[in-house]
């Protein structure tokens, strides 16, 4: 915040390289700026009920930065941490977050630009001509226009639908639901890269049904933990791309022993009721039984184990890993 305030950009990049080692939650980063600057603008407008803000100066900032900047500084971080998902890393909406801060800087008073003169005015003094007094006495004769008739509005859709009974209503086809199975929410999570507690939710979560507003979810006892405000939250923003704006997410619970589970082939009734977590450890389940039998199956191998040589158990791993 104190290099914020002072608009000292190289070292609020550096600040910003320094946090990035710890791999933050940049979201509650750009909350706990918000907060901040919150007990800033009560420092300035209601000092009687001003707060303490851990680390943070509220006094010192009250009195560097102008309440209408603290005022669009608050609304930045606000909206930077909704657009987080949007953002190609978090890191990247982080930083431009702070960086579209840096670039309100005020400007000084007896810098404001002068306004320009008006439509009609002259820039230049030039000499007035004295007008003689018959010109005074002249009349002008201006022309006389006539108005275009007003233009009728066109005739409403909707009243033509009413008057048609319905009918044209009728024509318009549902909007399809962006997501309408369980393949298609599998390849949301795996495009949008859901990452944090939000994706560790997403995970344990298998598709139920799927609405032009939102998705009604069925939550493993593994996933239950996960589900909290701030987790749907940015759940719900990461798949706003697919829908316009951020989904209502329904959660019910799954099953028990509904998950199609890691290490079996995999059926097509499998994959239809498998979660992100499940599928993955499934995957990971293949390619190691894949990587056993090409192993085994080489005729070098093949030949060290007839003259005696053993493989150790759990030394194989696919060349992917």
């Amino acid at each position: 915040m104190a290099a914020l305030a002072s608009f000292d950009g190289p070292a609020l990049l550096a600040q910003i390289e320094a946090m990035a080692v710890y791999s933050p939650d940049y979201a509650q980063v750009l909350d706990d700026v918000a907060a901040a600057l919150h007990a800033v603008q009560v420092k300035q407008l209601v000092p009687e009920a001003a707060r303490a803000v851990d680390g943070v100066d509220t006094g010192a900032l009250a009195t560097q930065v102008p309440a209408e900047l603290v005022q669009l500084w608050y609304q930045m971080a606000i909206t930077g941490s909704r657009d987080l998902a949007l953002a190609p890393t978090p890191r990247v909406g982080f930083e431009m977050a702070l960086l579209r801060m840096l670039a309100f800087k005020p400007m000084p008073a007896g810098d404001a630009p002068r306004p320009g003169p008006r439509g009609g005015e002259r820039v230049a003094d030039a000499p007035r001509a004295t007008a003689s007094s018959s010109d005074q006495a002249r009349s002008v004769s201006v022309p006389v226009v006539n108005a275009p008739a007003p233009r009728k509005a066109p005739p409403s859709p909707f009243a033509e639908a009413a008057a048609m009974g319905g009918s044209a209503a009728r024509a318009f086809d549902p909007v399809p639901a962006p997501i309408a199975s369980n393949e298609d929410w599998l390849g949301a999570l795996q495009r949008h890269a859901v990452s944090g507690p939000a994706g560790q939710l997403a995970a344990h979560a298998r598709f139920v049904s799927g609405e032009a507003d939102g998705l009604t979810l069925a939550l493993s006892p593994e996933g239950e933990t996960m589900r909290t405000d701030i987790s749907v939250r940015r759940l719900a923003e990461a798949l706003a791309p697919l829908f316009g704006r951020a989904p209502v997410l329904r959660f019910v619970d799954a099953p028990r022993g509904a998950s199609a589970g890691a290490g079996t082939a995999g059926t097509s009734a499998d994959a239809a009721s498998e979660t992100l977590f499940d599928r993955q450890q499934r995957v990971k389940s293949e390619r190691q039984q894949a990587a056993e039998a090409r192993f085994h199956s080489d005729p070098v191998v093949q030949h060290l184990v007839a003259q005696g040589a053993k493989v150790v158990d759990g030394s194989i791993r696919p060349i992917e890993e």
